[in-house]
């Protein structure tokens, strides 16, 4: 949940700009929260929660491969695990493409 603090301005900086406020100083001061908020959540956090799973918590994850023991299908645990994984590769493209416009508005 904490992910989704970023699609707060994000939705402003829709508002702001679909309302004709294409420019000034508020729409600036929105774009660079929806920018921070995203590095800060989406990539950060995200990238940390990746390797505490994959690192920290292995044998967690092998205790829970065992249906006998958890109840959890293997097949269900390679899906979840693999989504996240998913969800955290285009966390980083969509950072990637955010991260070259920031550079490109600051060259200008």
């Amino acid at each position: 949940i904490v992910g989704e603090m970023s699609t707060i301005f994000l939705n402003w900086r829709w508002f702001l700009l679909k309302s004709g406020r294409d420019s000034g100083v508020l729409l600036e001061n929105v774009n660079t929260m929806f920018a921070a908020s995203f590095f800060l959540t989406r990539i950060v956090m995200y990238t940390a929660g990746i390797v505490h799973l994959y690192v920290f918590s292995m044998s967690e994850l092998k205790s829970l491969s065992s249906p006998e023991v958890s109840g959890v299908p293997l097949s269900a645990l390679g899906i979840t695990c693999g989504c996240m994984l998913l969800g955290w590769l285009l966390n980083l493209y969509w950072g990637s493409k955010i991260l070259r416009k920031v550079a490109r508005g600051r060259t200008n």
